[in-house]
């Protein structure tokens, strides 16, 4: 064989090797940079309000199982209304554990919203994004169970933390704010009643399924992610060993296999 043809030959198997290589170093690529993109916008912030929530409903609940108004002293005012007359250093002060712990629960529903609306775009592994959304239907159901808060009311929370406009969630100082406003307060009001209740020792196995059920996502995504057991790692960092011990009588009966 001539070996101008040889060579001819030779450059363009070359070439197309180093098309091939090129291509799936560029696969690869946009597939990190992909997976970069829906931990930071959707998957570490429900890890965030995952922790949050698991850790202040828990905390709220062990208090009041133990009785004795430990919880319900958090928790100062005997009815919603009551919230839109008081003033900001109220929720600065005295009403603050309250408010805090029913924000990080809205925030939570806001993600979890904005996971479900483009989990179709979000091209998470086959299954994952079928096992997560299964694992957030529990989340919503441990709230809406015994007249908590109703699923569509936890899509209107969720869009009204939302502030397009700004791709942002609403500040603490904004969702104390909507509360004061009567006509917006009372789409928040189940929400509201949901953490009075709990207080109070009142519909204590609903708050037992959501919980189980923010713990079983909070550790299928730290999976996911390959991060470390957040849940774990907050309690030790608070120093709260009770409460580690609590969590883990009360996530015996997940419906989760840990081992997946």
């Amino acid at each position: 064989m001539d070996a101008t043809v040889i060579s001819a030959i030779i450059a363009a198997l070359t070439a197309l090797a180093v098309q091939l290589v090129t291509h799936r170093i560029q696969q690869s690529t946009g597939k990190k940079q992909d997976e970069k993109r829906i931990n930071e916008e959707y998957l570490n912030p429900l890890r965030l309000y995952l922790e949050e929530s698991y850790f202040r409903i828990a905390e709220i609940m062990q208090r009041a199982e133990a009785g004795g108004g430990k919880s319900e002293a958090f928790f100062p005012v005997s009815n919603t209304e009551e919230l839109s007359h008081k003033d900001a250093s109220w929720f600065n002060g005295e009403g603050c554990y309250f408010i805090s712990s029913c924000y990080f629960t809205a925030c939570l529903f806001a993600t979890i919203k904005k996971v479900r609306d483009d989990v179709p775009y979000l091209r998470l592994r086959q299954g994952d994004d079928t096992q997560l959304l299964q694992l957030l239907l529990k989340i919503n159901l441990g709230f809406l169970k015994k007249g908590g808060v109703y699923y569509a009311l936890q899509q209107s929370i969720g869009e009204q933390m939302y502030i397009r406009t700004e791709k942002r969630l609403m500040t603490y100082r904004e969702f104390c704010e909507a509360l004061q406003d009567p006509q917006k307060r009372v789409w928040f009001d189940r929400l509201l009643r949901f953490f009075l209740e709990t207080g109070k020792g009142r519909h204590l196995d609903r708050v037992r399924h959501a919980i189980e059920a923010i713990y079983a996502s909070s550790t299928f995504l730290d999976k996911k992610v390959g991060g470390g057991p957040s849940l774990k790692v907050r309690l030790q960092v608070e120093g709260i060993t009770h409460l580690t011990q609590f969590s883990a009588l009360h996530t015996k009966k997940l419906n989760y296999d840990e081992t997946q």
